[in-house]
């Protein structure tokens, strides 16, 4: 055996090279030592945080076991035990041993520092919040305000975020993350020009910092929007999409380019992307630029081999595969929804009636409530229960009053976290929670992580698959998922007999526009889209062109987007050899109104690969006859349903050259276009399409088969009527 100062110099040496980095040489002297020296703490606890520090921690916690046998009151070896557990994600092992390290050492910072990280990182926001307030109150640091403002921020409580992201720049007056987290905070609280000085503050330093150029486009957007007039605020969401975008005169004044603006209302809530060969695309398609078009096969490529983890919506207007599409669902979900400790874990319910929950962000004036509102008034009373779960905004509509009255019960849960939702969800003892979002703007699908209840459906919102592991089925119909794709979803898959898509029977249509009232010239075939303009994909347009050189003097009436988006299509159109002025744009119009302008138009134009879908179901209501022609994935076949389940096959044209021909054929017989919007009018008042009573009983029918499923212990399985 050494002599005692041989080992005291041995260690000394050991340690220097561990302080050094120079891990591996530590690591061999201490393994060399703890063959004649097992029962030293120190050498224990040492070689434990060695491999820690290589990435081996379950090698690490045999030696912090060891040493802490040899010395159980030392509460930085429980601390570093909690860290090797915390890294394996054996959350309630590292907590125990975070709470021992504290109990010997009340006041050790890191062990608090842990323990606060660990419980934000569970998403346990309470608990992390006390954890950093019991750190602050030992030591006062940025870095801890910092990420106390977070949790506060994640829990909704935005006056006390404001606070802590105060103090930590008292601290700290050039901190970046703090003043980034303030800046989004305030926008929070709708102060959007006062979170612009904080992210000015960043850009002072650093002129290209991503999130501060990203949150700076959102606040100058949203400053500016509340600044409109209330007109403007009564055309949003009026079927056609938002009215949130900038004239040039608007953009110059407010000083940020147009592509800022789009790029923030993309990724605001995920900036982390901001350098993404797929962000970029989306921001051009948005833009109707397609110069990054060409890049498309190569993105795909990268997220097949999951270089790329896209936001899965951004798949929805590529053109991929329904294989793609769940690669990208798994991957994000997996990445950013992972199954969490479930709050239901197998209770049975004594209520007798079924309890439905639905969870959306869109129970105001939206195209979603536009659909659905005559469904939720439906609904069986007898039999069911049914509760809304709202995390949007409350916009005092009438929209939003005949909502809240075609419920039992409607919960406002805006400022609640996804565990305080999924803990309300438990304890109303919802049966079948049913998410209407996906993953859409304004999403709350992290609620199912938690596993609230014992059924979890996706609708509507989302035209694909979650890739989510707690989300037992899908509402769909054999039109948007036919057998070849259904091994491409990772729920089990409830087909609905006719189409999958809900409308509302009591939607009421405006007074009728002349021509002239919506800018349109009084004797021209009049094509339309009312298309999102990023799903106006290149292909589609040569189409497009292509029919309007075919039938000369028509025009195309498209949706009005930015004045960028609306200067490309112009000079797309130029190059494809048609007049730009023969592109006519439509300005944003309350529901009613819109409704009623489109019986100006004679045929409407589909878009691929992502189809029209509530404005597919917008056309017919109007009496306006549309064609498609079905993609490979269900958006592009949303309007392939609509059409078949209003009896109209002979618009569902195979491919994309029959669609051409059918289009000048509908300019060249005007007989057969009359003879279609006749069908039409009759096909509206007895085609399954528009049955709202006929739907509700049918996706009643499901939610049954579900709930007797799941009470008799059976796994969720493929359904149909």
């Amino acid at each position: 055996m050494k002599a005692p100062d041989k080992y005291t110099a041995e260690l000394k040496i050991a340690h220097e090279l561990h302080r050094s980095g120079a891990l591996l040489q530590a690591a061999g002297m201490y393994r060399a030592m703890l063959a004649e020296y097992p029962q030293s703490f120190d050498l224990q606890h040492y070689m434990g945080m060695a491999q820690l520090q290589m990435r081996e921690p379950q090698a690490a916690i045999p030696y912090f076991k060891t040493a802490l046998k040899l010395n159980p009151q030392s509460a930085a070896a429980y601390c570093n035990l909690g860290a090797a557990y915390q890294v394996l994600e054996q959350h309630d092992e590292a907590l125990d041993a975070f709470d021992r390290a504290l109990k010997i050492k009340p006041d050790f910072a890191e062990g608090h520092m842990r323990r606060a990280a660990l419980l934000h990182g569970a998403g346990r926001l309470s608990e992390a919040v006390d954890a950093y307030r019991d750190l602050l109150a030992i030591r006062e640091d940025a870095g801890m305000l910092n990420n106390l403002g977070a949790a506060l921020r994640d829990l909704r409580r935005y006056e006390e975020a404001l606070e802590a992201f105060g103090r930590a720049l008292s601290l700290k007056p050039d901190y970046a993350a703090a003043m980034i987290n303030r800046g989004n905070t305030l926008r929070d609280l709708g102060r959007p020009q006062e979170a612009i000085a904080d992210y000015d503050a960043v850009l002072v330093r650093h002129p290209d910092h991503a999130e501060a150029l990203t949150n700076k486009a959102r606040a100058t957007e949203e400053a500016a929007g509340r600044a409109l007039t209330a007109d403007l605020a009564e055309k949003e969401d009026s079927g056609v999409g938002k009215a949130d975008t900038l004239d040039k005169k608007e953009v110059k004044r407010v000083g940020i380019r147009p592509e800022l603006l789009e790029y923030a209302r993309i990724f605001a809530e995920d900036t982390s992307i901001a350098d993404r060969e797929d962000a970029r695309l989306q921001v051009m398609m948005k833009l109707s630029d397609w110069s990054l078009c060409h890049t498309i096969p190569i993105i795909l490529q990268k997220i097949r081999n999951k270089k790329i983890i896209p936001q899965p919506f951004f798949l929805v207007f590529m053109p991929c595969t329904a294989r793609d599409q769940l690669i990208a669902g798994q991957s994000y979900s997996a990445q950013y929804f992972p199954p969490r400790k479930p709050v239901w874990t197998g209770e049975k319910y004594a209520h007798q009636k079924i309890r439905v929950g639905y969870l959306s962000s869109d129970l105001q004036r939206h195209a979603t409530a536009y659909l659905m509102a005559g469904m939720f008034e439906a609904h069986d009373r007898n039999d069911f229960e049914w509760i809304a779960f709202s995390s949007g905004a409350d916009d005092n509509s009438d929209m939003r009053h005949r909502l809240v009255a075609g419920f039992d019960e409607f919960i406002d849960i805006r400022e609640m976290d996804d565990p305080t939702v999924a803990a309300l969800i438990r304890a109303k003892e919802i049966d079948i929670l049913v998410d209407l979002k996906g993953f859409t703007s304004g999403s709350r699908i992290g609620v199912l992580s938690y596993r609230p209840a014992p059924v979890q459906v996706t609708y509507l919102g989302f035209p694909g698959t979650t890739g989510m592991q707690n989300v037992d089925y899908a509402i769909v119909d054999k039109h948007v998922v036919p057998p070849a794709n259904e091994k491409y979803f990772s729920e089990n898959l409830a087909f609905m007999p006719d189409c999958y898509q809900i409308n509302d029977n009591k939607r009421a249509i405006g007074p009728l526009p002349s021509r002239a009232d919506v800018g349109l010239p009084p004797d021209a075939f009049v094509f339309c889209s009312f298309n999102s303009n990023y799903k106006i994909s290149p292909e589609i347009y040569d189409v497009w062109m292509r029919i309007m050189q075919r039938t000369p003097g028509s025009v195309l009436w498209t949706f009005k987007a930015t004045g960028e988006a609306e200067n490309n299509l112009r000079a797309e159109a130029q190059k494809r050899g048609v007049d730009p002025a023969r592109l006519i744009f439509a300005s944003y119009m309350p529901q009613e109104e819109h409704l009623a302008r489109m019986s100006c138009a004679d045929l409407f134009l589909d878009t691929l690969p992502c189809n029209a879908h509530t404005t597919a179901s917008d056309a017919l209501w109007a009496g306006l006859p549309l064609i498609t022609s079905p993609g490979p994935t269900f958006a592009g076949r949303v309007a392939s349903s609509i059409l078949y389940n209003m009896d109209l096959p002979e618009l569902v044209l195979p491919t994309l050259q029959d669609y051409e021909d059918m289009a000048v054929k509908l300019v060249e017989n005007p007989e057969l276009l009359a003879d279609l919007r006749q069908k039409i009018a009759q096909n509206r008042q007895k085609a399954p399409l528009f049955d709202t009573p006929l739907f509700t009983r049918n996706i009643e029918k499901l939610y049954r088969v579900m709930y007797e499923r799941a009470q008799a212990g059976m796994p969720p399985q493929r359904l149909t009527l």
